[in-house]
Formats: structure tokens, C-alpha cells, sequence
């Protein structure tokens, strides 16, 4: 297998980001999310799944980006 080599491209968001709600997102620090931001924003088709015990539905940064949720628990689609 040849190595290759890949260019890092130029991240597709501010780092930190233009968001009014940033400052109080407290554990983006903690996870390193600018150091990852830096090297990877992500691609908007990969759909990241969260096992959870609740979730705002209503949320202004979620709600038009949440697709339902499942409950695994019951097996049903009511959360």
C-alpha cells in the first residue's frame, strides 16, 4: 500500500465560531473542540448519533437538525 500524502484544508468555520452562545458552551474547551475544529469541521451528510437520557427538542441550535429520536428502551419512536 503506497503512503499518501493529504493536505490539510483550511477549516470551513471560524474557530472560535461566530456563535452567541459560545461562551457559555463551557465544555467545548474542556473537550478540545478548537484544536479539532482546526483540523477537521466535519461533513453536514454524517449524521452523529447520541445515546442520551434527553434532549431539548426545542433547542434553537437543534431543533431543525434533530430528526426524532428513538427510544431503544421501549422500542418506539417516543423519547
Amino acid at each position: 500500500m503506497p503512503d499518501l500524502y493529504l493536505p490539510r484544508q483550511k477549516e470551513a468555520i471560524d474557530v472560535p465560531p461566530n456563535d452567541p452562545r459560545y461562551g457559555g458552551q463551557w465544555y467545548l474547551e474542556r473537550i478540545g473542540a478548537e484544536e479539532a475544529w482546526a483540523i477537521e469541521t466535519g461533513d453536514p451528510s454524517t449524521t452523529i448519533v447520541i445515546v442520551d437520557n434527553g434532549c431539548d427538542m426545542t433547542h434553537p441550535d437543534l431543533e431543525a437538525a434533530l430528526p426524532g429520536g428513538r427510544d431503544v428502551r421501549d422500542e418506539d419512536d417516543d423519547p
